[in-house]
């Protein structure tokens, strides 16, 4: 029989076979099949002897080669002796032996070896663990994992899900909870042939902390609106909080928003500059007490007051502070809103919260002296170090 015969017949006899292939197009593969009949070294061999170097090492498995004679004769001294010890509360003194003998070879620090099956597990195991570190030192709310577009880390659940490839991904969903990619690193034409580490790329991880954040915002939202969000305007404010930073943003299509716009316009009002991210940020204030929140930008300061989780008042003062109030001048402005509420509602701001004036940690002080009620930052200094905390404001527009 010769060549083209015999795979014939394999394909036929293949065709049917339950055999499910992984990354494999089943039906194509069984029809005409690419089989191997043995392996030694760095080949391997088909059924009609013909050699194929094995360039992937297995599928990274074999490292050492195929068929080593003394890999042979230790697997089968093993298997002859016990192939399989449960590891849990029994074991074997060859693992202990393996694991000590690896972490002898392992970088300094590595001093603990976990088995498992593949690296599909390897993964998924590595994500757990990350996980329980966190939540046995009292961090619970650690728990985003981050991997990189293009980034392959198995194919079990958390492999799959911090994975980049979109294709491994698209069909199963979201699969893990919590999890964002970074943008890739490769680029070819720049990159190739480096020494060492390629002297660009800095920048994939450093850059603007506005238009990082911005682009980490819009990354996020992308992948879970059911809308283009290259098609919206965003609006949003971060707060660092004992449970890290937490970030709220308002989002609305760009033709909603026109749409809104022109309806004041025929209406002769032109259309009110609200801050949404301003009263979203206020759902991120843990703090029951009646709080005043205090946005300054240059066309307005937005006063907004929260209380029980249940927004009571919303204002907007068109031009208090042009950006560079003093305490005296922004207490003389809400003033009023803070008597407003007092006398509406018969309770007292407890706390003031501002965001997006320089020198905040002179101008709280003062604002607390003045008004007779504690304030402080709205975004904690230590969220963007290099810039004043007012980078990471909301953008002003007119979003609903």
């Amino acid at each position: 029989m010769n060549e083209r015969a015999r795979s014939e017949a394999v394909a036929q006899s293949l065709e049917n076979s339950a055999f499910f292939m992984p990354f494999s197009a089943n039906r194509q593969f069984k029809k005409a099949p690419r089989l191997f009949a043995r392996a030694e070294g760095i080949h391997y061999y088909t059924p009609e002897g013909r050699q194929v170097i094995d360039g992937t090492s297995g599928l990274w498995c074999v490292n050492a080669g195929h068929c080593r004679p003394k890999i042979v004769e230790a697997v089968q001294k093993q298997v002859a002796t016990m192939e399989f010890a449960p590891p849990f509360q029994l074991g074997h003194p060859a693992a202990f032996e393996f694991a000590d003998r690896l972490a002898k070879l392992a970088p300094k620090g590595l001093t603990r070896v976990f088995f498992t099956n593949s690296g599909s597990e390897s993964v998924d195991t590595a994500l757990k663990l990350a996980l329980a570190y966190h939540r046995v030192r009292g961090e619970g709310h650690r728990m985003r994992l981050i991997g990189r577009e293009r980034g392959y880390h198995g194919v079990n659940f958390g492999g799959t899900a911090v994975g980049g490839i979109s294709g491994n991904r698209k069909i199963f969903g979201a699969l893990v909870a919590g999890v964002d990619h970074l943008r890739h690193t490769h680029d070819l034409a720049k990159n190739a042939f480096s020494r060492g580490q390629p002297k660009r790329g800095a920048g994939l991880a450093a850059g603007g902390r506005r238009d990082k954040g911005a682009a980490t915002v819009r990354f996020r939202l992308r992948k879970s609106l059911p809308f283009d969000i290259d098609k919206a305007a965003v609006s949003f404010d971060a707060q660092k909080t004992s449970q890290g930073l937490r970030v709220a943003a308002s989002i609305v299509l760009q033709s909603v928003l026109e749409e809104y716009e022109s309806a004041f316009r025929e209406a002769g009002c032109d259309p009110g500059i609200v801050l949404p991210s301003s009263l979203a940020a206020l759902g991120a204030v843990g703090d029951l007490r009646p709080t005043m929140m205090l946005k300054v930008a240059a066309e307005a300061t937005a006063v907004a007051v929260v209380s029980g989780g249940q927004l009571l008042l919303h204002r907007l003062l068109e031009g208090v502070a042009n950006g560079r109030s003093s305490a005296h001048r922004l207490a003389e402005e809400i003033y009023p809103s803070l008597v407003y509420f007092q006398d509406t509602y018969g309770l007292n701001v407890e706390q003031i919260l501002v965001n997006g004036v320089p020198g905040l940690r002179e101008l709280c002080p003062a604002l607390a002296e003045q008004t007779g009620v504690p304030a402080g930052a709205l975004i904690e200094s230590g969220i963007a170090p290099e810039e004043p905390g007012n980078e990471f404001a909301g953008a002003i527009g007119a979003l609903l």
